[in-house]
C-alpha cells in the first residue's frame, strides 16, 4: 500500500509541474496576443497603440493591399506524389496548422518556396484553427507548396513583419461563416489589407519584439513537452511495479 502512496505522489508531482508550465505557457502566449493588439492599428485606427519613441516617422504607417506589396502563387496537388522520404517538405494545412509537426515528403519540384515566402492556408472546416494561419520559410529548396495553399513572396515590405501582419488576419478570417468549409479566392486574398509602417526600421523592430516573445514560446513548449515525455517514461516504468504490488 505505501508503494503505491509513493507512486501516486511522484505521479501527482509532476502533474503539478505540468499545469504551472502549461500557465507559463499560456501566459506567454496572451502577452503575445497584447503585443499584437499594440504593435499594429486595430480597426478604423491609422496608428498602433504603441510605437517606439525612437523610431516614430512623422510619415507614420500606411495601409495596402496584399497584393500591392506581396506576389501571389497557388500550391500544386502533390497527393499522387508523396514519399516516405523525399527531397521536399511538402507544405500543406496540416503542416501549417501543427507548426511543423506533422510533415509528407515528395520529390517533386513543384511551387519550390524560396526562403522568406509566407505560406498560407487556403481552406479550412467551419470555424477551424488552420485558416490563414502562416508559415514563414526558413530555407530555400527545402519546402514545396500543396494545393489549398498560397505561396507570398514581399517585395514591398519586410517577409517577416509580413508573416506577423498577415497571420490569421481578421479580413480573411472574416469569410468562415461558421457554417461551410472555407475557400480562400485569390481576388479575396490579393485584398486582404496590411498596415505597415513606412520605416524599415520600425518594421524590424517590431519583428524583433515579436521575434523574441516568439522564441519565449518555443522554448516554454519544449520545456513542457519534456515534461509530459517524463511523466509517460515514469507510469511505463512505474505500472508494472504497481502490477506485481496488487498480484
Amino acid at each position: 500500500m505505501r508503494e503505491q502512496e509513493q507512486i501516486a505522489e511522484c505521479l501527482a508531482s509532476i502533474d503539478v509541474l505540468i499545469d504551472a508550465e502549461s500557465e507559463k505557457l499560456n501566459a506567454l502566449k496572451d502577452h503575445k496576443q497584447g503585443l499584437m493588439l499594440e504593435l499594429f492599428p486595430i480597426k478604423l485606427e491609422t496608428l498602433p497603440k504603441r510605437r517606439f519613441p525612437e523610431l516614430q516617422d512623422p510619415e507614420g504607417w500606411v495601409e495596402k493591399p496584399l497584393g500591392e506589396v506581396a506576389d501571389y502563387e497557388n500550391g500544386k496537388a502533390f497527393e499522387k506524389d508523396i514519399e516516405e522520404e523525399g527531397d521536399f517538405i511538402v507544405v500543406n494545412a496540416r503542416f501549417i496548422s501543427t507548426d511543423g509537426k506533422v510533415r509528407k515528403y515528395s520529390n517533386k519540384r513543384y511551387c519550390v518556396a524560396s526562403r522568406d515566402d509566407v505560406l498560407m492556408v487556403l481552406s479550412d472546416l467551419p470555424k477551424g484553427r488552420a485558416l490563414a494561419k502562416c508559415f514563414l520559410v526558413d530555407k530555400d529548396e527545402k519546402y514545396a507548396v500543396n494545393q489549398r495553399v498560397c505561396r507570398l513572396t514581399a517585395h514591398a515590405i519586410d517577409s517577416t513583419f509580413l508573416y506577423y501582419a498577415l497571420d490569421r488576419h481578421p479580413f480573411l478570417l472574416a469569410f468562415n461563416d461558421g457554417l461551410n468549409q472555407t475557400h480562400l479566392s485569390k481576388g479575396s486574398v490579393l485584398e486582404c489589407p496590411i498596415a505597415f509602417p513606412l520605416d524599415e526600421k520600425e518594421q524590424a523592430k517590431i519583428v524583433s519584439v515579436l521575434m523574441s516573445v516568439d522564441e519565449q514560446i518555443r522554448s516554454q513548449t519544449l520545456k513542457l513537452e519534456q515534461l509530459k515525455v517524463h511523466k509517460r517514461g515514469l507510469m511505463q516504468q512505474l505500472f508494472p511495479v504497481l502490477e506485481e504490488v496488487q498480484v
